[in-house]
């Protein structure tokens, strides 16, 4: 059998290196083609494709599935290339580096890469460039190999093909070469890499179409065939192979089946087959399952090949296949029955009436109840199930069932019915008075009721009926049913408890102090009180309610009822009496009041008393009013009220302080750290500023507090407290006082900006001259923009803040930074250098040591100069105000240079002389021609061909 997972590997490593040849191949003519038709027919045993080898998990047996024994054939007769994995299928590329058989066989080919015209090429080495190139050439390979002379390539396209040890093939190709001169041959070589079969590598000295064959006997299991082509064998040339290789073949000898093979009989039980035929032959057992095993045989024509344990009368089909891949006729075996499997059955109910259970496909199946006859026959299903209908049995009824198969029974499987569903009691109602629970149910069924989690039983009689006793439960309490019968549970039913009578509820005693009713009552009960014609609820819990209510006056009405679950109680009633007496409340008394307020309980008559004094009042619509004289601070004052004979307690206030009036402030400035005012004598004042306070006492009706200096605009607030009253709040704000002189920073003459310190928010005036300038100053400091001013300059700075301005500070402007000058062009023809600089400025003009002085006049100057070669650098800097600036320059450029002169050139001369400027370049021009040369020593000179009379150079 061909190992192809090795030649899938060959494939992907050599076959992908398949190139094309067109380069080569054009300057050689049209490629001679073959008819399909005119190509070596295949057999029917050659197109068999080489199958592989699968493993069947649940048994781990070596099997195949619904594949045929392997055959021998050539993968790609046709040696089709394939352009998308630059292949040709099932073919590789190799190479021996010269035509001798003791040259190693190479099979490192790289893969190949597409050319621009549809070929493919791959290069064995850079040295001795040794390339291969291939093509599609519909049918068949184009082929061409290139070398350098005297290192040629013996390029080899092989397969390795499955091949019986001892048997005979036959290995042939068809070649349509392009080329004079070529070389072809084949080889075979065993796994031992001996060459068992060749032919001579021939010279052929003619294109053309030709065959080639051989025919050999196989040494191993693999084998690998060879179509070995080569270009010019001579010495010293360059000439590879080109052409097409149209179809290749190969042919067992042999063409004789073996007879069919002799199969030990195979019973279920068995996990082998066995049996003989003839010798060193591939065995190919077929399931009915369609999966496949396979096998040899040995040298004896035995052979035993594991296989899963087959159902009786399963078919299995087995042939033999020699090494030249012809196979024999089947030989089929029904599997037969050393004993069989028991069917199952599914549970059967008491309400069953369909009995399933599985059984062996085809088998008889027999079915009993009780100890009656064998009186249900059925078969088992091609799916593995059979069915019957019965009557529904009771509890416990015994049911069995066998199977016949191939002439045996298996054992007996039996069942017992069980019970079936059981439906769920019933249950009458039940309120809260009951003790006990009653409803139907299957008679001698087993009732339980569950109240809470407790459960309680009883049987259910003969007429279908149960009762359960149990304590008196609340409404609402849920009680559950559910009836056990053989073992079978139903589903629960449930009830809920409802409400039996209601007793009334109690009243506690109720004043015209109290808000509340209370009583007692069911738990969770509602309880209705109703007062006139309002009604108020609550919910009984712990056995109590609680109503809130507003006081009512004595001898109100007051009922109650309660409503649980449904079902309300009679009304009970009680009358209100009077309750204490509360205290009237006063409102504040002031040193400012004439009149004492306050409330009390309509109807009620206040007494006020001042002293020894008493004022009283009648409370109407809970207010009451006495006129007194105004009191002094601190004067205590008493109340009390008394309604249906009875008098409360009493109520007391003291004078309190009346309004106080808020001080005075004094004007404060920045400079200022003090604050004075006026004030009411013994008050405290307190003064604030920001978040600090600062107190003081009021003496002789005047106060003063040491403060921190402020910032003009500071908010200055003060109050008195006199006797636990404040007054409200009087302000003042700061206002600015004296305003130092702000710093003003050097100015140089190149500053266009004016900085320096001040106060925050002032407003700072640059004077220059007549000229006036501003900014404000931000977190001390300020930047105003001012034009650039001559060395020598005074400028002036003053601030100015709330209307308040400083002295002025100075300072005088010195020279600043002093800028290059400039430089126009200087030629080689110029004697002045001119520029310019800044007016009153000096320009100095330096050429090597030598200096040049002048004054720059309206922006520019000039001095006067000598002549100056190419290349001389120029410098020149500017002074002003004892600063001098950074140098600049400039180097002297070429002025107008002279036409060089020509020298007479006849029709015999071959130079062109003249004279020009030395190291000058002249170029001579001739047509469009041009020579150039290198002026040396004031002359120049080139080379040219005779040139005819009136030749314009």
């Amino acid at each position: 059998m061909i190992n192809k997972k090795r030649v899938n590997k060959v494939t992907k490593l050599t076959v992908a290196s398949a190139i094309a040849f067109s380069a080569l191949a054009q300057p050689l003519g049209t490629l001679v083609t073959v008819k399909a038709a005119e190509a070596p027919v295949t057999t029917k045993a050659e197109n068999k494709l080489l199958q592989s080898t699968i493993i069947n998990e649940s048994s781990n047996k070596n099997l195949k599935s619904n594949l045929n024994a392997s055959k021998v054939l050539l993968q790609n007769p046709n040696l089709v290339f394939d352009t998308s994995s630059m292949t040709v299928t099932g073919w590789g590329f190799g190479y021996r580096n010269g035509n001798s058989d003791t040259l190693p066989f190479r099979n490192d080919v790289p893969p190949f890469s597409p050319l621009d015209n549809g070929w493919y090429s791959t290069s064995l080495d850079d040295v001795y460039h040794r390339n291969i190139r291939v093509s599609n050439s519909n049918p068949g390979l184009g082929v061409a190999t290139t070398f350098s002379a005297g290192h040629p390539i013996y390029l080899s396209l092989y397969q390795n093909v499955k091949t019986t040890p001892g048997a005979e093939y036959t290995f042939g190709y068809t070649l349509e070469a392009a080329e004079t001169i070529y070389q072809a041959a084949i080889k075979v070589v065993d796994k031992t890499e001996t060459i068992i079969a060749s032919t001579p590598l021939g010279v052929q000295t003619t294109p053309g179409t030709r065959n080639y064959s051989t025919t050999f006997t196989a040494r191993s299991t693999e084998t690998r065939v060879e179509i070995v082509l080569a270009g010019n064998p001579n010495v010293g040339t360059a000439k590879g192979f080109g052409g097409k290789l149209v179809s290749a073949f190969l042919t067992p000898t042999d063409t004789t089946p073996p007879d069919a093979p002799i199969v030990t009989p195979v019973y279920n039980t068995d996990t082998t087959i066995k049996g003989n035929g003839e010798a060193n032959c591939d065995v190919t057992v077929t399931l009915e399952s369609g999966d496949v095993a396979t096998g040899t045989t040995d040298a004896n024509g035995n052979f035993t090949i594991d296989i899963p344990a087959q159902a009786a009368g399963k078919r299995i089909k087995v042939t033999l296949t020699d090494g030249a891949g012809n196979e024999s006729e089947a030989t089929t075996v029904t599997v037969l029955a050393r004993s069989i499997d028991k069917p199952t059955i599914d549970t059967v109910t008491t309400d069953t009436v369909d009995i399933e259970g599985t059984g062996i496909p085809g088998a008889t199946v027999q079915l009993k109840i009780g100890d009656g006859n064998w009186s249900y026959e059925d078969h088992v299903y091609p799916s593995g199930k059979y069915y019957f209908t019965i009557p529904k049995q009771p509890f416990g009824t015994v049911i069995s069932v066998k199977q016949m198969s191939n002439g045996a029974t298996s054992d007996i499987t039996t069942t017992t019915v069980v019970q079936g569903a059981v439906a769920a009691p019933t249950i009458d109602a039940v309120k809260s008075d009951d003790t006990s629970v009653k409803g139907t149910g299957i008679p001698g069924a087993t009732v339980t009721v569950t109240i809470a989690g407790q459960d309680r039983t009883a049987t259910v009689d003969s007429e279908g009926k149960y009762v359960v006793e149990i304590p008196a439960q609340a409404a609402g309490t849920e009680i559950t049913a559910k009836q056990t019968l053989n073992g079978v549970t139903s589903n629960p039913v449930s009830t809920t408890v409802t409400q039996g009578t209601v007793a009334a509820p109690t009243i506690d005693n109720v004043t015209t102090d109290d808000e509340k009713v209370t009583g007692t009552g069911i738990n969770g009960a509602t309880v209705t009180v109703k007062v006139g014609n309002q009604d108020y609820t609550a919910t009984v819990e712990n056995n109590r309610y609680s109503i809130d209510i507003a006081k009512q006056p004595v001898g109100t009405v007051i009922t109650a009822k309660q409503t649980l679950n449904g079902e309300t109680s009679s009304s009970v009633e009680t009358t209100v009496t009077q309750g204490t007496v509360a205290a009237p409340t006063i409102s504040e008394v002031t040193t400012d009041d004439e009149i004492v307020k306050g409330t009390g309980i309509t109807g009620a008559t206040v007494t006020v008393k001042v002293g020894g004094q008493d004022y009283p009042a009648t409370v109407t619509d809970g207010k009451y009013s006495v006129t007194i004289p105004k009191q002094v601070f601190g004067t205590e004052i008493t109340a009390t009220q008394t309604l249906n004979g009875k008098t409360s307690s009493e109520a007391k206030i003291t004078v309190t302080q009346g309004t106080v009036a808020p001080p005075t402030i004094n004007p404060v400035t920045t400079d200022d750290e003090k604050v004075t005012g006026t004030g009411i004598n013994g008050a405290t004042v307190t003064v604030m500023i920001g978040n600090q306070e600062y107190p003081a006492t009021v003496t002789n009706n005047e106060y003063s507090v040491v403060v921190p200096k402020q910032p003009s605009g500071t908010i200055i607030s003060a109050k008195q407290t006199l006797n636990g009253k404040t007054s409200d709040i009087a302000t003042t704000t700061v206002g600015q006082g004296t305003v130092a002189a702000p710093t003003i920073n050097s100015l140089t003459s190149d500053d266009v900006m004016a900085r320096g310190t001040g106060i925050s928010g002032a407003v700072v005036t640059i004077t220059i001259g007549t000229d006036t300038y501003t900014g404000t100053v931000i977190n001390g400091n300020y930047a105003i923009e001012i034009p650039k001013q001559a060395a020598g300059t005074v400028v002036y700075a003053k601030q100015t803040l709330f209307g308040q301005t400083s002295n002025d500070a100075q300072t005088t402007v010195t020279q600043g930074s002093v800028s290059a000058p400039t430089i126009n062009t200087v030629t080689t023809e110029s004697t002045t250098v001119t520029g310019s600089g800044i007016n009153g400025a000096t320009v100095t003009v330096k050429i090597g040591n030598q200096e040049y002085p002048a004054t720059v006049t309206n922006g520019t100057y000039s001095v006067t100069i000598e002549k100056q070669p190419f290349g001389t650098e120029i410098t020149a800097k500017q002074s002003l105000n004892g600063q001098t600036s950074s140098e600049v320059s400039t180097t002297v450029t070429q002025g107008t240079i002279s036409a060089p002169t020509i020298n007479t050139v006849t029709t015999d001369s071959t130079t062109v002389t003249g004279s020009g400027i030395n190291g000058a370049t002249v170029t001579v021009k001739i047509g469009s021609q041009e020579y150039p040369a290198t002026v040396t020593n004031g002359t120049y000179s080139v080379t040219i061909e005779k040139q005819p009379f009136g030749t314009e150079i």
